[in-house]
């Protein structure tokens, strides 16, 4: 479980801490599902001929949230404080929203919502321990 990554960082926090402090709460971010990924390699493959541009974004518009987007998903499957601060930055200072426009044109669409995403990591963090703060586990 890599908890460097913001959505499972901020279900651990949720679950784990009972808080979630969030700073920029408006800076946007784009997710996709580790099985939607997996699934974009086989397509890459099997559609070789037809993704001969050298970039594709993988993943759908649906999944661009911003943190607070995200935080407010996790807030209505578990009971956590939540805070926006408006003084103090996040060290990770990357603010995005991406299209997916070209790889639609491909064939590529993904199949796993974020709520089922959220869905899974809230089912499956408990048995999770944290063995260092300055570790993935």
């Amino acid at each position: 479980m890599r908890l460097d990554l913001r959505i499972n960082n901020f279900v651990f926090q949720a679950l784990q801490n009972k808080q979630l402090i969030l700073y920029e709460s408006g800076f946007r971010r784009t997710f996709i599902h580790v099985r939607d990924m997996a699934r974009s390699l086989l397509f890459a493959l099997e559609h070789f001929d037809a993704m001969n541009d050298p970039v594709f974004n993988i993943g759908h518009e649906s999944m661009n949230y911003t943190k607070q987007g995200i935080a407010n998903l996790i807030k209505q499957r578990i009971d956590f404080y939540l805070h926006s601060v408006e003084v103090g930055n996040d060290a990770d200072h990357r603010d995005y929203e991406v299209s997916y426009e070209k790889v639609r044109q491909v064939g590529f669409e993904t199949s796993i919502t974020l709520q089922r995403g959220l869905d899974e990591l809230i089912q499956g963090m408990p048995v999770v321990s944290r063995v260092s703060p300055y570790s993935n586990i």
